[in-house]
């Protein structure tokens, strides 16, 4: 499980998802949706904030994914990083 720190317009906020591979996060869509900022991803098991994270390059949401028809139906997020997460990170 890796942290998830998503900036928007309205503040910080932060979330969870898991490495499927070395520059790869898949999250919960819910979580990027609306104008995003900036992403960073922490392989600490919890979120601090002044801790050492790596910046997201992209993101993206599943195609069918739609909050307004479910919030659950195709959920999904692909969290791409800028550079690769430390040795030892598990991956799913």
């Amino acid at each position: 499980t890796v942290v998830i720190e998503v900036t928007k317009p309205e503040g910080v906020f932060t979330s969870s998802g898991v490495a499927i591979d070395k520059k790869t996060i898949l999250t919960a869509a819910h979580c990027l949706e609306g104008k995003v900022l900036k992403v960073r991803v922490s392989p600490a098991p919890t979120y601090n904030p002044k801790g050492k994270f790596i910046l997201g390059e992209s993101y993206e949401i599943h195609p069918e994914y739609d909050s307004t028809e479910s919030k659950y139906n195709c959920d999904l997020a692909k969290i791409t990083l800028a550079s690769a997460l430390p040795e030892g990170t598990n991956y799913y």
